[in-house]
């Protein structure tokens, strides 16, 4: 007897309009990555709600949630995602801009 596949039904949600704060990831610690080189870039360890994640100089931001929890988010992620409105450096954005443009060169 074999079981009729159920179809997977997907709803749609869209994340509120919730401001939340981020920075650059400081260089503390030289974090040795997870490849079979071994190489040491410099970063962070945060302490998430779902254990210890690395952060990575230039590649990273961390932001603070709603909670005040921190997390690493990559930052391609993090554009795609957030429009800034005030960047690290304390400018203050009106309307949408590439913001992208403050950071590419980090």
């Amino acid at each position: 007897m074999t079981v009729p596949k159920k179809q997977t039904i997907w709803g749609k949600a869209k994340k509120k309009p919730v401001e939340i704060q981020f920075r650059e990831v400081e260089p503390k610690t030289l974090i040795r990555i997870k490849m079979p080189e071994g190489k040491k870039v410099w970063g962070e360890i945060i302490e998430t709600l779902e254990g210890n994640h690395e952060a990575h100089v230039g590649k990273d931001f961390i932001i603070k949630g709603v909670r005040g929890e921190l997390y690493p988010i990559k930052k391609d992620i993090f554009y795609q995602t957030y429009d800034v409105i005030i960047t690290t450096d304390g400018t203050v954005l009106k309307g949408y801009h590439d913001v992208e443009e403050f950071y590419r060169d980090e």
